[in-house]
């Protein structure tokens, strides 16, 4: 008797581990089936997906003890108002809310950690906020949130801090990986502080009441990043700590109100192409001054309130072509000075007004393709046109770019003119180059310290330090 009861009492426990899992895709596209889950199915684990589906669905509530879900949660076209009901669910494949025209508001996912593949929020209408996310730490695939016209915030992020491919603001296309699309209310991502690594694309696209992204301060690293037609856009502050884009390139188009774009100060390299192109406002680019390296093309068109360009006085490399046209107001060309391979050609044309552009004669030197220049104001026009008008002795663009170690310190730099050169071996002389290239001094040493005072406008100058060592060039900046 003793054996049996032991028997049926293992045979009920097997029964009720069997029960709380149920195998396969469950649909449930009634409210009825909604309510009567617990009833006809009893599990709290889904091995496959769930989708629920229906106008007649207005309520979730009968799915409240869901824990874990082997495939997709896809809602979908239903009646809706809120979501609260995911308290529980602590793992989910894929994530899919969408064309549910009643949602106002997702709060219900508090438990949720970790999603294994993508989290997409799409073409809900009447989505305000998304708050139900809040220790969503880890998103291995994409962020979509496409086409919620109504929608103010995405605060239930706040816990975020990877997301493995993509996340974006705006409308679909073939650069991103995810996308937040077409949130026409949508003014700021202060829901995304914690996010500090997106492994492919970050887009932010056609969302027109945004004002900045401030919201992503926090980022360091991300495969790409895309920034067009987001009409009240006023600078991009938010990527101060993004210091490298590691398979993709920066692209900054179309953006009405865009002032500046000093948040990329710390961004030292970019693997794809840099296009700046069509910001109306934008006033000048001195935003790039750490980049070291652009793996593809270098593009800055249609920019007509830059009037010089003078942003990028430590790049090195250009993979393909270096591209400046249709610039209307740009003046002077400038910086470049320590730029020493552009891989394919190099175009400087039809910029009306630019009159100064000493500095391209000597890029015309480490262009390995053609050389085109054409269509600017006299003085710009041709390679021989530019040497006629620039005399003076510019810096040459091959020298080695050293800008740490102990071959020679400068100090104080910042300064206002006055500084020291300080050697442990002799420096044998030192040269003092404008931002575009021009030779302002050039000084005998031949000791191991010199002081140095000169009258300068406030500005970022190159030193040119020769040692019986070697040789450092470093910025100079005057304040």
């Amino acid at each position: 008797m003793r054996k049996l009861y032991l028997i049926l009492t293992l045979l009920i426990g097997l029964n009720e581990v069997t029960w709380s899992q149920c195998e396969g895709d469950i649909v449930l596209s009634t409210q009825e089936e909604i309510d009567n889950f617990a009833i006809d199915y009893g599990c709290t684990e889904i091995g496959g997906d769930l989708r629920i589906k229906g106008e007649g669905i207005w309520n979730l509530s009968g799915l409240e003890g869901i824990v874990a879900i082997e495939g997709e949660l896809n809602i979908f076209h239903t009646s809706i108002e809120n979501i609260d009901e995911f308290q529980s669910l602590t793992s989910a494949n894929f994530i899919t809310i969408e064309y549910n025209e009643l949602l106002n508001n997702i709060n219900g996912f508090g438990s949720l950690t970790s999603i294994e593949n993508d989290l997409s929020i799409i073409d809900n209408d009447d989505l305000l906020q998304v708050n139900g996310f809040d220790v969503l730490s880890n998103i291995e695939g994409s962020l979509l949130i496409l086409g919620n016209h109504s929608i103010l915030n995405i605060d239930g992020f706040s816990a975020l801090t990877t997301i493995g491919e993509g996340l974006g603001i705006g409308e679909y296309n073939s650069l991103s990986a995810s996308l937040l699309n077409n949130n026409h209310s949508l003014t700021n991502l202060d829901g995304l502080s914690s996010l500090t690594f997106v492994g492919e694309f970050i887009a932010i696209d056609h969302s027109p009441a945004l004002t900045n992204v401030d919201g992503l301060s926090s980022l360091t690293s991300a495969g790409g990043v895309y920034i067009a037609h987001n009409e009240s856009l006023i600078n991009v502050d938010g990527f101060s700590a993004l210091t490298v884009t590691t398979n993709e390139g920066l692209y900054i188009t179309d953006n009405e109100a865009l002032e500046n774009v000093d948040g990329f100060s710390s961004l030292t390299s970019i693997d794809g192409e840099l296009r700046v192109a069509s910001n109306a406002s934008l006033l000048n680019l001195d935003g790039f001054d750490a980049l070291t390296s652009i793996g593809k093309m270098l593009m800055l068109n249609n920019n007509d309130n830059v009037s010089i360009i003078n942003g990028f006085n430590y790049l090195l490399s250009i993979g393909e072509d270096m591209e400046i046209q249709n610039n209307d107001n740009l003046t002077i060309l400038e910086g470049f000075s320590l730029l020493n391979n552009i891989e394919e050609d190099m175009e400087i044309e039809d910029n009306p007004v630019l009159s100064l552009c000493c500095i391209a004669s000597h890029l015309a030197t480490v262009v390995q393709k053609d050389v085109d220049i054409q269509n600017n104001a006299v003085g710009c026009n041709s390679l021989e046109e530019i040497t006629e008008s620039c005399e003076e002795e510019i810096m040459p663009t091959n020298l080695e770019f050293i800008n740490t170690g102990n071959l020679a310190q400068i100090y104080p730099n910042p300064n206002n003119g006055t500084f020291a050169i300080n050697a442990d071996n002799e420096i044998k002389s030192f040269k003092l180059y404008n931002s575009i290239g021009q030779l302002l001094k050039d000084q005998k040493v031949h000791a191991s310290s010199t002081q140095v005072e000169v009258t300068l406008e406030p500005g970022i100058y190159s030193l040119s330090v020769e040692t019986v060592e070697g040789l450092k060039v470093e910025k100079l900046i005057v304040q």
